[in-house]
């Protein structure tokens, strides 16, 4: 396995700094991935077809160069939770340290 390969599994990783290229839509579907849901189920919840939820994940995947919909998934979830925890700000223990 050489070097380039090595770290091919986690190429979803640079993809998060790529996410402003996505329009308002793709992110729609881009965020609805990280809770795992098909393609239907995307449709239903954004009024538009299966088909056009799969044309969206195309485009996500070539913009954010991307070769699977599994790390386009893995990208999608460490988006959503990096803001979630950018919103909320450092957690704190009980005992103020």
């Amino acid at each position: 396995m050489g070097s380039a390969d090595k770290f091919a599994c986690c190429r979803w990783v640079g993809a998060l700094s790529k996410t402003a290229t996505l329009t308002d839509r793709e992110m729609q579907v881009f965020t609805l991935l990280a809770k795992g849901e098909q393609n239907q189920v995307i449709a239903d919840q954004l009024f538009i077809t299966e088909r056009t939820v799969r044309a969206h994940l195309a485009n996500i995947m070539t913009k954010l160069d991307l070769s699977s919909r599994m790390q386009a998934c893995l990208a999608s979830y460490v988006f959503i939770h990096d803001r979630a925890d950018t919103r909320t700000g450092p957690r704190h223990s009980r005992d103020g340290v």
